[in-house]
């Protein structure tokens, strides 16, 4: 807050206050999906996991980015293979990291609490 606190005054300095905000409000949508999204984060960590959350995200970046250059190529810039099989990688890396072991029976003299897993 501080730094853009800062950067702000800097910019203010060099540039004037603006005479109107853009009237399109697409443009105020992206803080608004921001929130949704880290709301949406802060629910599902607690189910999945932060390295599985973290991997999925990751991983649905670099397929949706794979998807957009084979959809909608930019011209000059042709998409390898070897960007292919990165996206496919994350996919299954998320794969083996939703990978569950397998619950411990408790034995004899063995508390509930002890026999779980650790995350």
């Amino acid at each position: 807050t501080v730094l853009l606190t800062v950067a702000l005054g800097i910019h203010l300095i060099v540039t004037p206050w603006p005479d109107a905000f853009p009237p399109n409000p697409l443009l105020y949508l992206g803080g608004v999906v921001g929130c949704v999204f880290i709301a949406m984060q802060a629910v599902i960590v607690r189910t999945t996991g932060v390295l599985l959350l973290g991997l999925a995200i990751l991983s649905g970046q670099v397929v949706a980015a794979a998807v957009l250059d084979l959809v909608l190529p930019v011209s000059g810039h042709v998409i390898g293979v070897s960007t292919l099989i990165g996206a496919a990688l994350t996919l299954v890396a998320v794969a083996v990291a939703a990978i569950r072991a397998p619950q411990r029976r408790a034995g004899p003299g063995a508390t509930a609490s002890s026999d779980s897993p650790s995350r």
